[in-house]
């Protein structure tokens, strides 16, 4: 018998036919392995001459607008006495009036129209960025006074030399030790790759093979390509090779813009290209990012300035001329695109957009199949990229150089993880050891009853909303969940209802049985129950299969996180009808989570003081802004957490401002007192995501400084006040290091739990607190599993290395969206997850009691 009360806005009960599915069976535990044999992605490069290569800096000093003249001509080079160069050094570095300030493919343009002249100095020259290398010796400073104006001015070109280092150090020196020396071995390779069949697209090193392009739907296509780039290890200098793909759309922009004007107006249709990422068709096949689309201008009324001269030219006479490209629509609107220095402008008809259209992106069927075809076995993946290197290795590019790139790629001995153990019991002293992960599917550590909660729907999906309430009831009775439910209130509305009235009634259930009074922003709402009614747990809201889902769900979510602030769960009418055990088992579990009861609790060793508190931090860069997420625990079995998200100050910012930090940790410190009596955490466990390698440094440098501030701040200066012990970890998920287990003539994916810690790492032995290792959490049943590395920054702790790798294997199990190991420790996943919420989403919870809740799973 059922003993749940009835509703007061609906309910009961209704059966369906059809049968329960049960849970799948545990399968059989897999034999314990230790270790494992790699194949990486690496390949050796060695020197075959053992040269030296010099390294000198490049400055172009801005001369006057015309003639040339000076000390020396292109034709007839000069070396500039100590005091000439003194005079001009000091002149470049205080800024004054003759700085040049050029772009990089300004700079280039001049060095290439004076390579003759270069290479009867230097012979055998690479010049990056401002660097040039040689194999010459040139030890005064060489000045060229360029003959011609570049962009209507004249230059001195000055060349000194500033380092130089041997090939072979290069295999025995640190990353840091020599900052310049991956730029030209880059730029060595990247050469070669420009003079083969691949087709570069954008300036870094990505290359593609567009005949082997695969087309999905009419309407967008892969192609496959390879990016490459030279690293040093600990085992020394090598060339990194990885498969990647590029989506782009099968018609060009016109065509597309063409399409959308036949059911949008020209405002929609420039708001869907705002911000767009475009192919140039033609050329070196550059990208360029969307500002605007310029209805009131066209290829055949553009003209605009070309050369040194600043002679006028049409965009139809110059695409013809310099790419022997041909422009049909002569009326069709132009793009704009911003530049540092100036606007240029693109035809839409020799433009491909980049990436896969929203339209394909929401249908499951094509996604499936795009994502099949990029699946890569491991066999498949290395014999790829084998022949890329063999390509590589044999080209003239690196054969000048007396460069020798083995064709093998390396291997390495790596170690594998014991699985972690979760606890249970309801004091969680029993521990159950995680070789069998289906475990993770079917429990809930902590209960949360189901007591008051509505369900919003339309009048047709009443029936839907009653059969979800009894299997929500009774799936946690044949589990064993423990968790009660109760009947939900149904809140129907009319069958051609919109967003708009899902609004209204959400509005007038949360004033009538959540809160009355609606307190100035960001105060805290406090419940005032109508007539003893129990404060509403969640809403949960059946997606009517008549709107756009993605719509309907982020306008609702917003609507629910600003006004009327409760926990929402959201589920399509067409997954209750598919009448799943599964499904309706995780919406429970999900719900229960959200509420805040932990489904499992996994034990992190003795090492992980119960006095932690456990960070996770990210910066999302997707959408039009760059969005920090923070997350910090507060409970000792560190699952329960306090987030928070929000822009940040500009588009691709990755440094978190200080006055963010303050706010962020000083109010998570404020979650953890009030849940633990008063007392603050004697560690602090950070795991940083959402760095890149060239920022890692700035990124430590400043945010580590700023954390010991604010526990200075938060405990207390005194001399008997202790402050909190820190571990700051930096994890790289994008990454290009590939690792694969080659047994018996086989190569696949490694098992989960490899690590590597030794010869493909920055620093294997662990000094002043540093060390690095790859980690491979997760396993994958498609495709080549890719490696997450981590960078342990700051370790003023005792905890040993050991403890640190166990600690962030098993936090990779502590996701609650994922019964099993994900790539990204639970803190990782979660700030990732909450970024991308705020960025979707548009707002958080105003309830700030919320923000203790996972509300975002």
């Amino acid at each position: 018998m059922d003993h749940r009360k009835n509703p007061n806005w609906g309910g009961g009960h209704s059966k369906k036919p059809g049968k329960f599915n049960s849970p799948q069976k545990s399968g059989v535990a897999a034999p314990v392995r230790t270790q494992v044999n790699l194949i990486t992605n690496n390949f050796k490069i060695k020197s075959q001459n053992h040269g030296v290569i010099y390294t000198y800096k490049v400055d172009f000093l801005e001369g006057s607008g015309s003639g040339g003249g000076g000390s020396g001509g292109v034709d007839n080079p000069s070396f500039m006495s100590d005091d000439q160069l003194n005079t001009s050094m000091s002149s470049l570095s205080l800024g004054i009036g003759n700085k040049a300030g050029l772009e990089t493919f300004q700079k280039f343009k001049i060095m290439n129209a004076h390579k003759d002249q270069i290479k009867k100095i230097f012979t055998q020259y690479v010049f990056v960025g401002n660097n040039l290398f040689s194999t010459e010796l040139i030890d005064q400073q060489l000045t060229l006074e360029t003959q011609k104006p570049f962009y209507n001015r004249y230059y001195t070109i000055i060349i000194e030399r500033v380092s130089e280092f041997l090939l072979d150090d290069l295999n025995r020196l640190k990353m840091t030790e020599h900052p310049f020396a991956l730029s030209f071995i880059n730029s060595i390779i990247k050469s070669c790759l420009r003079n083969s069949k691949l087709t570069q697209i954008g300036r870094n090193p990505r290359f593609f093979m567009p005949e082997q392009a695969k087309t999905f739907n009419d309407t967008v296509m892969t192609w496959p390509g390879f990016f490459t780039s030279s690293w040093i290890f600990q085992r020394g200098l090598y060339l990194i090779i990885d498969n990647i793909s590029k989506f782009l759309s099968v018609d060009n922009c016109f065509a597309i813009i063409q399409e959308r004007l036949q059911r949008l107006d020209k405002n929609q249709v420039s708001r869907e290209f705002d911000g767009a990422i475009v192919m140039a068709n033609y050329g070196q096949k550059r990208t360029y990012k969307v500002h605007a689309i310029r209805w009131d201008m066209s290829p055949e009324a553009y003209f605009f300035d070309q050369g040194d001269d600043n002679k006028k030219v049409s965009m139809l006479s110059y695409f013809l001329k310099a790419y022997e490209t041909k422009i049909t629509q002569l009326k069709q609107p132009l793009f704009e695109v911003k530049q540092k220095r100036q606007n240029i402008y693109l035809p839409p008809e020799l433009c491909i957009l980049v990436g896969i259209p929203p339209k394909i992106a929401e249908n499951k069927r094509i996604m499936a199949d795009i994502r099949q075809s990029l699946f890569q076995k491991p066999s498949d993946r290395i014999a790829s990229i084998k022949e890329v290197n063999k390509m590589i290795a044999r080209s003239q590019e690196v054969r000048e150089w007396d460069l020798n790139i083995q064709l093998e790629p390396d291997e390495i001995e790596a170690k594998i993880l014991k699985r972690p153990n979760i606890c249970f019991g309801t004091q969680g002293t029993a521990l159950k050891s995680l070789d069998d992960t289906n475990i993770l599917r079917q429990i809930v550590h902590q209960p949360i009853n189901f007591q008051k909660w509505a369900i919003f729907c339309l009048e047709k999906d009443v029936e839907n909303a009653k059969y979800l309430q009894d299997k929500f009831y009774n799936l946690s009775e044949k589990n064993n969940l423990n968790i009660f439910v109760d009947f939900g209130d149904i809140v129907s509305l009319h069958n051609k209802s919109r967003i708009d009235d899902f609004k209204a009634a959400i509005n007038s259930y949360f004033k009538e049985y959540v809160s009355q009074d609606s307190p100035a922003k960001g105060k805290k709402k406090v419940p005032t129950p109508a007539g003893g009614t129990p404060q509403v747990q969640f809403f949960l809201v059946i997606i009517p299969d008549t709107l756009r889902q993605e719509h309907f769900y982020t306008a609702l979510k917003n609507k629910i996180n600003y006004d009327n602030p409760v926990i929402s769960q959201f589920v399509t009418s067409k997954i209750i009808e598919k009448d799943n055990d599964r499904i309706y088992m995780n919406i429970v579990r999900q719900i229960n989570a959200k509420l805040g009861g932990d489904l499992w609790r996994m034990s992190f060793g003795k090492e992980i003081s119960k006095k932690t508190m456990l960070v996770g931090i990210d910066v999302c860069h997707k959408g039009k802004q760059s969005i920090i997420g923070f997350v910090a625990t507060y409970d000792p079995f560190l699952c329960k957490y306090y987030t928070q998200a929000s822009p940040q100050g500009q588009k691709g910012q990755e440094i978190i401002s200080s006055n963010i930090l303050q706010e962020y940790f000083t109010s998570a410190f404020q979650a953890y007192r009030d849940y633990n009596k008063g007392e603050l955490p004697d560690h602090i466990f950070i795991y940083r995501d959402g760095v890149g390698d060239s920022m890692r440094k700035q990124v430590i440098d400043f945010e580590l400084e700023q954390l010991k501030k604010i526990c200075t701040d938060e405990y207390g200066s005194d001399s008997d006040k202790v402050l909190p012990q820190i571990t700051l970890i930096i994890v790289n998920k994008r990454v290009r290091q590939r690792f694969f287990e080659k047994t018996g003539g086989q190569i696949l994916n490694p098992p989960p739990g490899t690590y590597v810690d030794q010869g493909f790492v920055e620093q294997s032995e662990v000094i002043d607190g540093k060390f690095d290792f790859f980690l491979v959490p997760h396993n994958v049943t498609q495709g080549a599993v890719k490696p997450t590395h981590f960078y342990v920054a700051e370790n003023s702790s005792r905890i040993s290395k050991d403890a640190i790798l166990n600690f962030t294997y098993a936090l990779c199990f502590n996701y609650y969206n994922w019964p099993d190991s994900i790539k990204i420790p639970a803190p990782c996943m979660l700030a990732d997850k909450i970024a991308i919420y705020r960025s979707e989403i548009g707002n958080i919870p105003s309830n700030i009691d919320l923000h203790k809740l996972p509300f975002f799973l």
